[in-house]
């Protein structure tokens, strides 16, 4: 897949190095704005959403996580998985 267009393997190795350390910088970010908000106090912003919508958004997370993580554990491609290149 990363052999596309003459590339060279090591253009492919390079580019999953990048990838890692995105992925990482992007984890420890979103932890540092998690620890910060939670200094600040910012939870206290839900209990001004209705219970309704909060349920929601859970639920939306939890169903995107899961169908995020059901080709792994059944070991079959989505349809549309390959649709997004980084």
């Amino acid at each position: 897949m990363c052999a596309r267009r003459g590339e060279r393997r090591t253009t492919c190795r390079q580019r999953s190095g990048d990838l890692r350390v995105a992925i990482v910088t992007l984890a420890f970010l979103t932890g540092l704005l998690c620890i910060a908000a939670s200094f600040l106090r910012l939870g206290a912003l839900a209990d001004f959403l209705s219970r309704p919508i909060l349920v929601g958004f859970l639920n939306g997370v939890a169903l995107s996580i899961i169908l995020g993580q059901a080709d792994k554990i059944f070991g079959f491609r989505w349809w549309g998985a390959a649709s997004f290149h980084a």
